[in-house]
């Protein structure tokens, strides 16, 4: 038995059913231990509050420019979001959050790009007009995420 064992590890060790995401395999309180076996987590993690972080994004796709339904859209987004993500704790802390932001926002233009690359400029109908747009609308929030984050960056806190 390796001495770098996790406390997921040990949870796993205890016969929890493991999960194909492994931010999904044991639910954490928000004292520091598993809910499941009650073993302390690495001091390295920070615990989440699910329903703040819903509201947080209710709040924003209110905010958001060219939303129709911004309920159904921060409802799809929670979703999505938790599914990738889990319940568990945020990990590997002290992190660079606005950094990892900017990478990702650097990603989302790249990816956007390489579609709109991918669709091309050779078809003159109107679905295809709609979809050029919706990517460029998509682009233009990466370029506004990017912006928005060196302003922050620019504050002095």
């Amino acid at each position: 038995m390796s001495t770098n064992m996790t406390a997921l590890d040990f949870c796993l060790l205890e016969g929890h059913v493991p999960s194909v995401n492994p931010r999904h395999q044991a639910a954490f309180d928000g004292a520091g231990a598993c809910a499941r076996c009650g073993r302390k987590l690495d001091s390295r993690t920070m615990a989440r509050d699910l329903e703040w972080e819903r509201k947080q994004v209710h709040a924003a796709a209110e905010m958001a420019q060219y939303v129709a339904n911004a309920a159904d859209i921060a409802n799809a987004l929670n979703s999505f979001r938790e599914r990738r993500m889990g319940e568990g704790p945020w990990r590997d802390l002290p992190r660079a959050w606005i950094t990892e932001c900017e990478e990702e926002a650097a990603d989302l233009a790249n990816y956007l790009l390489a579609q709109l690359q991918e669709l091309g400029d050779d078809r003159d109908d109107e679905d295809h007009a709609k979809c050029q747009m919706l990517l460029r609308m998509a682009l233009a929030a990466s370029v506004t995420a990017f912006a928005a984050l060196g302003e922050y960056r620019r504050t002095d806190l």
